[in-house]
This record gives structure tokens, C-alpha cells and sequence, in this order.
């Protein structure tokens, strides 16, 4: 089990690592200045994803390390402990409890709200296709559906939305975010239910499916709330699409509102 805590203590460390070689970039990015989508912002998810990946080959080093680990813990024989079914939660669950007290995060009820439901359809929706596609027996032979790990990611999932919202506010809360999503991805080995390589390939799905829903939030605030502002004031909708012959727009100029009637002859 010591082995276990080590490979996945090293999520946490390497985390911390990152976050401070690259404090600068994350600033801007936290302050919204640019909409990159960096090297530096998927480097560590695409490496769990790697060495996940790399489990999946019969007698790789990683495997071979999985198969060890599983031994440890089936050799244990230890009762099945199911609070992972709902430690995965507990970071998006800080996130609204907290705001809700008055500890405000950097983002507004509507922002957090759509960037958390975008992080759940991109995790899901890649890890239900992975899974469906590696058709990995799981430890306990239950089915095939163990790469990666769902919980894991999902709990990655609250614990970089955390941090995201609330490292500016005092680093601790990421830190226990992610300590609480460590936590169930090593409860996923413990209870016989993934390999280790699922549950690190689970957490960089989980961190970068986050990272994208923040960076594509501009496109996805025009596209669904269906408005944007203009310099002098004017409030333009958005086009449909398709040809028209005449069009309305409201205006407003910070003394005067009304309509715009415009006709294409």
C-alpha cells in the first residue's frame, strides 16, 4: 500500500510543482488577459494520460508496477470502503458552500456554473468512449470498463475547478482539493477496482478537460447567453446564420434606448 500512496502522492507534488514554475501564466489566465491555450496548461495532464496509456501494454514497466500494487492489496484482503462515491464531489461541493457563506470565488454564479457542466461533458464524454474503446478488465474482473478511472476523474475534475476558483484566495483550498481527489483515486485501487495507471490516466483527463472548459468559456458565453456588448454602449444580438431581409436591434448609448430597424433592399 506504501507503494499505491507514493505513485499517487505524486500527483499532488507534481501539481505543486507546476503551479510554481508557472505562477505568471496562470495569473493572466486567472485575470482572463489571454485565451492561449498553452504548452504549459496541458504538459502535466497529457503526462498522467502517458504513463496511464502506457499501462495498457502487457509487460511495461507501468504495468508491471499495476500488477505488483494489486497484488499488495488483494493479498490484504481488505473490506470495501465506498466513501469515494461521494469524496469525488467534495470539492465542487466546497466550491458553491463557500460561496454561498460570503467567500466569494473569481468567477460569477452563471461563469462557474457553465464551466463546471463543460468540464463534466468533456470528462464524461472521453471517458466513457476510452473506456468503451481499451475495454480494460478490471482488477476485480467485473467488467471491462476500468480504463481510466471515472471517480478519479471526476474527482480531478472538482479538485482543479477548486483551485481555479480559489488559489487566489488562499492556495490551501486547492491544496485540500486535490488532496481529497488523491484520496479517491487511491480508494479506487484500495477496493480492487482500478489499477493504478487508471486512476493517474483519470486524474490528467479529469485536470485538462477543466483547463479546456475555462479557456473556450468566452465562445461558450456568446454562444449560449446570446449577447455581447459593443463599444458606445450598443448591445448587438447575435446573428442566426442564414440570410434575412431585415433585421431589429435594441440600442442603448447611456441616455437614450430604443430599436434599430434595418431593411436590406
Amino acid at each position: 500500500m506504501r507503494k499505491l500512496l507514493l505513485v499517487l502522492g505524486i500527483l499532488v507534488s507534481s501539481f505543486l510543482s507546476l503551479r510554481a514554475q508557472t505562477s505568471t501564466l496562470e495569473t493572466d489566465l486567472l485575470k482572463e488577459k489571454t485565451n492561449a491555450f498553452t504548452k504549459k496548461q496541458w504538459l502535466f495532464p497529457a503526462l498522467c494520460i502517458t504513463y496511464g496509456a502506457i499501462g495498457l501494454i502487457q509487460d511495461s514497466p507501468v504495468n508491471k508496477a499495476d500488477q505488483r500494487v494489486n497484488s499488495e492489496v488483494v493479498s490484504r484482503s481488505l473490506a470495501p470502503r465506498r466513501f469515494d462515491d461521494y469524496l469525488q464531489y467534495a470539492p465542487v461541493a466546497a466550491v458553491y458552500g463557500l460561496n454561498a457563506v460570503g467567500i466569494k470565488g473569481k468567477s460569477s454564479f452563471r461563469k462557474r456554473t457553465t464551466v463546471w457542466a463543460t468540464s463534466m461533458a468533456i470528462m464524461g464524454t472521453t471517458v466513457g468512449l476510452t473506456k468503451k474503446g481499451t475495454a480494460r478488465l478490471r482488477p476485480d474482473g467485473s467488467a471491462r470498463t476500468s480504463f481510466p478511472s471515472g471517480h478519479t476523474a471526476t474527482a480531478f475534475v472538482s479538485a482543479e475547478f477548486m483551485r481555479q476558483e480559489y488559489w487566489d484566495v488562499s492556495p490551501w483550498y486547492g491544496i485540500a482539493g486535490y488532496a481529497a481527489a488523491t484520496l479517491t483515486g487511491a480508494m479506487r485501487v484500495r477496493n480492487n477496482r482500478h489499477w493504478v495507471s487508471d486512476v493517474v490516466a483519470g486524474a490528467g483527463v479529469g485536470i485538462l478537460s477543466v483547463r479546456l472548459a475555462y479557456w473556450a468559456y468566452p465562445w461558450l458565453e456568446r454562444t449560449l447567453y446570446g449577447r455581447k456588448k459593443r463599444p458606445g454602449g450598443r448591445i448587438v444580438l447575435p446573428q442566426l446564420g442564414v440570410p434575412t431581409i431585415a433585421s431589429i436591434a435594441p440600442f442603448y448609448n447611456g441616455r437614450q434606448a430604443g430599436l434599430t430597424l434595418r431593411i436590406k433592399l
